[in-house]
Formats: C-alpha cells, sequence, structure tokens
C-alpha cells in the first residue's frame, strides 16, 4: 500500500490539531479544578472591528469583549480583560457577570461560560478530525 503525499501532509496537520484539542482540554480541566468564582462589574468594552473577507465594500463588523472588575476570595479588586471577542455586543457597563479565576494567580481569570471555555478544543477536534480523515480517505486512494 502506498500513501500519497497529500494524505500524509493532511493526516499530520489533522494528529496536530488534535493533540492541540488535548492540550486545550486538558489546560482547562486543571484550570476547572482550582477556578474560584466571583461576580464582577463591566467596567469597560472594548471593540474592534473586522473586515468580512466575503463581503468586499462593506463596513468592519465590531467585535466587543468586557473588562471585568472583581474581587477575589482574600478581598483584591481585580480588573479582567476578556480576550475572546463577540458579535453581537452582549456586555453593557454596569452589568454584572460571573468570572472564574486562579485563586493564586488572579489575573488568570475567564469568563464563567462553559461554552467560551471549550471553544479551543471543540474547534481543533472538529479541524483535526476533518484533516485526518480527509488525509486517510487520499492515502488510501479514494481522492484521486
Amino acid at each position: 500500500m502506498r500513501f500519497s503525499s497529500a494524505g500524509i501532509v493532511f493526516a499530520g496537520v489533522g494528529i496536530v490539531a488534535l493533540a492541540l484539542a488535548y492540550y486545550g482540554y486538558r489546560k482547562q480541566k486543571s484550570f476547572d479544578e482550582i477556578a474560584k468564582l466571583a461576580t464582577g462589574v463591566v467596567t469597560d468594552i472594548l471593540i474592534t472591528r473586522r473586515q468580512d473577507s466575503s463581503l468586499r465594500g462593506a463596513s468592519p463588523t465590531p467585535y466587543y469583549a468586557p473588562v471585568v472588575e472583581f474581587r477575589t476570595v482574600g478581598g483584591e479588586m481585580v480588573t479582567y480583560r476578556c480576550d475572546t471577542y463577540i458579535s453581537p455586543n452582549r456586555y453593557r457597563v454596569g452589568m454584572p457577570i460571573e468570572v472564574r479565576y486562579d485563586p493564586s494567580n488572579p489575573t488568570d481569570a475567564q469568563l464563567n461560560n462553559r461554552l467560551l471555555a471549550l471553544l479551543f478544543p471543540i474547534a481543533f477536534t472538529v479541524i483535526g478530525t476533518v484533516f485526518s480523515l480527509i488525509g486517510v480517505a487520499a492515502g488510501l486512494g479514494y481522492m484521486e
């Protein structure tokens, strides 16, 4: 049996993506085991604009991320700048919002949203599976 080079490349990319998904899952699981929950307040909303490549000539789409101030169990005030931007905006200044944080490093925080927390592992699992299947299919000669 002879594998095509394209099949090997696709399978390799798939395996790397699956490894990244596993790493992201393990990292999130470790965070979940130590994280403490706090209710904070949105103090600011970060805005970035991205051009949708499929809509030539359209104005860039705004994406939003909250800046949250919360108090740790120990009483320390922490400001967390979320690095996950969404559109449309679901945040407003003064809005209460739950965050989870590492008690030994409170600036290591994330919004208390399971979908956002698992987005990286889920996305890389899908990508890895698709690339691996294409690689195997190409390697076995089904995609010639």
